[in-house]
């Protein structure tokens, strides 16, 4: 009668020869085991983990630079950087096309709008706004807001002004035609909005950083100016806001190649597949 270790491993031997002439040709380890085999780890019965997992997470670029470097590994460790320059991911583990690594081991920078623009991007994202919607904007971020009617700069004050005095008025016309200065409607309704001519803003330049540590944009503005029902509405629209997303990208592609020890930096992202 055949030892139950011995018959276990005549299956194996069976098993392996039967498989050896389909099996492709491979570079990924494997081993051919009985249905219903179960693979039992042993890495935490060792002193210490057998590499590294981990991902770091920070908001701060000092803190991200920092990271990167003291676990810096020569040509082992690459950098991402998203095309808008507001999240950069270093894998630490990387390695290359001839000999890969794991990537386990990642550091991840995630900046934060800037408080400013973040306003900002939420007034356009509301759609249609009122008079004290754009008032409280301009008086909350008043040291960093310009506003300016056909390119002649005004103060917060006089455009705030102008925004407050801004009226809609209707006639008995039938028409129907729209543009940022006037709308008019049909039904035998014609409305216009009037403001103080030499006071009411036609675009704002907001300078603000777009993310929190990185540099200044001036980011312009477009006042679209409409109506609902008897009360003036306005849109705001940022002006080429992709040219500034690419200055915020360009500027943190060279802040991190200058201050990272890694020079495998790219523009764009990554993601291992397993």
């Amino acid at each position: 009668m055949n030892h139950p270790i011995q018959s276990d491993i005549q299956r194996i031997e069976q098993l392996v020869a039967a498989a050896a002439d389909r099996l492709p040709a491979t570079n990924i380890p494997f081993a051919v085991l009985p249905e219903g085999s179960k693979i039992h780890p042993l890495e935490h019965l060792l002193s210490a983990p057998s590499r590294l997992r981990r991902d770091f997470s920070t908001r701060r670029i000092p803190d991200f630079l920092e990271y990167v470097n003291q676990e810096f590994r020569d040509t082992e460790s690459a950098v991402f950087i998203s095309t808008t320059g507001k999240t950069a991911m270093a894998i630490i583990d990387a390695g290359s096309g001839t000999d890969p690594l794991w990537g386990d081991h990642r550091a991840i920078l995630t900046l934060e709008d800037a408080p400013a623009y973040q306003a900002l991007t939420e007034l356009v994202e509301k759609g249609d706004l009122n008079q004290r919607d754009l008032i409280e904007y301009l008086e909350d971020w008043a040291d960093c807001v310009t506003a300016s009617k056909e390119g002649s700069p005004m103060t917060t004050a006089k455009a705030i002004t102008g925004i407050r005095k801004v009226e809609i008025n209707a006639g008995a016309k039938s028409m129907h035609e729209e543009g940022d200065f006037s709308a008019k409607r049909t039904r035998l309704e014609e409305v216009e909005i009037r403001g103080a001519e030499d006071m009411m803003p036609d675009t704002l330049v907001l300078t603000s950083a777009i993310y929190i540590g990185t540099t200044e944009q001036s980011l312009h503005v477009k006042i679209v100016r409409g109506s609902f029902g008897d009360k003036p509405t306005f849109r705001l629209r940022i002006q080429r806001l992709d040219k500034n997303l690419e200055a915020v990208a360009t500027e943190m592609e060279a802040r991190l190649k200058d201050k990272l020890t890694s020079k495998r930096i790219f523009i764009g992202t990554a993601q291992t597949r397993t």
